[in-house]
């Protein structure tokens, strides 16, 4: 302000607590005026200058909570604290947004309308479903009379609009026969789900998988052990449910996530906690007696196949099913490549899983990140499993700091619904993100 102009912002209490807040807190030295107002309020309005003191030395600094507090919000007064994976990564993004999140349970305003939320969980669950009723009990996945090898494309056609229509209908009523918009949104979204479906269903044909199992628990009592993590300030149970897990003949297990939006694969995103859930989902099949082969997330999509030159379009439906291909880290051991790919040749790049390929000679491809030796991927898994253990110690030892993971031009603020509460802004000492 001009040195003229103080005077006048001296008016009701309000304007003149607002105006001397910048005056004193600006970060220069404050005009006499506002020294006076200090005295002022410190006499007449202890209150309010305590207030605004509070509100001037203000760092973004969040305190821990209490145990008993902890045991009551997140362990439901039990003496061991049970969470997923997913709610896991949560708190490795965020710990601030994980306790508003789990621990104070703040609920968006949930509209009438259809949002990418809705529409996700409609592929994810409709793939779910047509897995579940193309396994037919007692009858290997891969087997001649399986399900999963004669049905043709218009069955799968048939028994996607069918399952697309239920969930709808089920889960929001009338709510995609609105208008034309919302019709033409629904028919877009029995292709897309068609599409993934056929592409998953020409994966399997090319696996050699013995069980499939289908939103499969792990956890005290259930199919699959819990994965136990020993914490310097107590035990944690991670349980949850896998979409799907596929299982060979020979014991070797993959572990496939359905995902309606694509996922950036990376180790470093795994080691710091960004992105957890795949391995410690093959981790906790692994403690339950399986021989991990592979992890990854499918990606249920709308495929853009583009026509050069002379393409005439004949191989279009091959084109869909590799754009379709798994993503994520696999072991290299010829027993679980042909687990994965059965079909894949000499010299040739799997249609099944990215970064899949044999040489002329028949041996592995040494040219993908996403292949790993057995001794490399057990030693990721250990190290994926370390850093779950210290961010679920840091949950019991009550640490809920605003201090969202960034890499690169990637924050854990992006598409955070919590950041009206939190107000996290670089200007606080105490605010500032954690690089990865």
């Amino acid at each position: 302000y001009r040195k003229g102009d103080v005077m006048d912002l001296v008016d009701s209490l309000q304007s003149t607590v607002l105006a001397a807040a910048e005056g004193i807190g600006g970060g220069q030295a404050p005009d006499d005026v506002w020294k006076e107002v200090w005295a002022w309020l410190s006499e007449n309005e202890p209150s309010v200058k305590d207030k605004m003191a509070e509100g001037m030395l203000f760092d973004g600094k969040v305190d821990k909570i209490e145990k008993d507090l902890i045991k009551r919000l997140y362990m439901k007064d039990k003496d061991i604290m049970k969470m997923s994976a997913s709610k896991l990564e949560q708190y490795s993004r965020c710990p601030f947004a994980y306790f508003i999140n789990y621990g104070l349970h703040a609920d968006d305003e949930r509209r009438f309308e259809i949002d990418s939320l809705e529409i996700g969980t409609v592929y994810h669950e409709c793939l779910m479903r047509i897995s579940r009723r193309l396994t037919k009990q007692g009858v290997p996945v891969t087997a001649p009379s399986s399900p999963w090898m004669t049905a043709d494309r218009s069955e799968i056609e048939q028994l996607t609009k069918e399952t697309v229509e239920d969930l709808m209908q089920s889960w929001r009523g009338d709510l995609f026969k609105q208008g034309k918009a919302e019709e033409y949104r629904a028919d877009r979204m029995k292709e897309i789900c068609t599409e993934s479906a056929w592409a998953m269903v020409r994966q399997v044909r090319l696996s050699r998988i013995k069980d499939m199992l289908c939103k499969v628990s792990f956890g005290s009592g259930k199919t699959l052990k819990p994965l136990v993590l020993q914490t310097e300030n107590g035990e944690v149970l991670i349980e949850g449910k896998i979409d799907r897990l596929d299982i060979s003949g020979e014991g070797y297990a993959k572990v496939i996530d359905y995902k309606s939006s694509a996922r950036t694969l990376s180790k470093d995103r795994m080691r710091a906690g960004w992105d957890i859930q795949l391995m410690l989902y093959i981790k906790a099949a692994e403690e339950s007696g399986y021989v991990p082969a592979g992890t990854f997330y499918y990606h249920i999509h709308d495929s853009e196949i583009k026509l050069e030159g002379d393409d005439d379009g004949s191989d279009v439906a091959e084109k869909i099913v590799k754009d379709h291909r798994l993503n994520g880290l696999m072991v290299k051991d010829i027993g679980a490549v042909r687990f994965i790919d059965d079909a894949v040749g000499n010299g040739e790049k799997s249609t099944v899983a990215a970064g899949l390929g044999l040489n002329k000679d028949g041996n592995i491809s040494k040219d993908d990140f996403r292949l790993m030796s057995p001794e490399d991927f057990e030693e990721l898994e250990r190290e994926v499993k370390s850093t779950a253990t210290k961010l679920a110690g840091e949950i019991l030892g009550g640490e809920i700091g605003v201090k969202p993971k960034r890499l690169k031009d990637e924050t854990a603020c992006r598409y955070c619904q919590y950041k009206g509460i939190c107000k996290f802004d670089l200007a606080f000492a105490e605010n500032r993100y954690e690089n990865i």
